[in-house]
């Protein structure tokens, strides 16, 4: 398994069923907490919920958000 399938597979097998927002970091996410949080008030993000004061994802809604944006570096200057 290589590259982002690799990356998806690592997620899936590490993080819980339900991920608060403030813990995504801590399981290989990508983004900062405030770009997620800037994506789901533009409704543009994985849905979130609401536990208490806390955001929540559903670990099945990052996969999928993973699946769609990941994209190999290929020529691009990273």
């Amino acid at each position: 398994m290589e590259g982002i399938d690799a990356i998806i597979a690592d997620f899936e097998r590490e993080a819980p069923a339900i991920v608060p927002r403030s813990e995504l970091k801590k399981h290989g996410w990508p983004w900062s907490d405030g770009h997620m949080a800037n994506i789901a008030s533009l409704k543009q993000g994985p849905p979130v919920f609401r536990a208490g004061a806390r955001a929540v994802y559903r670990r099945e809604d990052l996969v999928a958000f993973l699946r769609e944006k990941l994209q190999p570096a290929g020529g691009c200057h990273v």
